[in-house]
């Protein structure tokens, strides 16, 4: 059950619009670059559910413990989702991307620990891209 919970997460119908919005591999990382640097230099979070990236695109905040602290959809806060293995994933690395899918509909997820302790997370529907991001190439493990 917590798995399909965490999965409607990602893909919430407020963003199911077919949108034609595409984005380089190169421009998803300055957005989520400017987004963490927003937050690491002490300013607070700014307005998550208003800094979205495309149609099908948003940032998210888990805790390191796993518990979901802001997202757009705010039926989805404060639930724990630390039992599903790609939130394990990102918990156990310092910034990184996975790809999530489900039902025929890849995401990828962009991540890194903030100086809080946090994960700043951005998700992105896979086929917004005009390059794609391939595996885990970026991913540093926790030191």
């Amino acid at each position: 059950m917590l798995c399909a919970v965490f999965i409607a997460m990602l893909f919430p119908c407020l963003f199911c619009s077919g949108s034609s919005v595409r984005i380089t591999q190169s421009r998803a990382l300055d957005i989520f670059g400017e987004m963490e640097k927003k937050i690491n230099d002490g300013k607070g979070y700014p307005r998550i559910k208003e800094e979205l990236l495309s149609e099908k695109g948003f940032f998210y905040v888990l805790t390191s413990k796993g518990q979901l602290l802001m997202h757009p959809n705010s039926v989805f806060i404060g639930r724990d989702f630390s039992d599903v293995k790609s939130v394990q994933n990102i918990l156990s690395r310092d910034r990184g991307n996975e790809t999530v899918e489900e039902g025929g509909v890849s995401r990828r997820i962009i991540y890194a620990q903030l100086r809080d302790g946090n994960y700043l997370c951005l998700s992105i529907d896979s086929n917004d891209y005009e390059d794609g991001i391939g595996g885990n190439t970026e991913s540093v493990p926790k030191k």
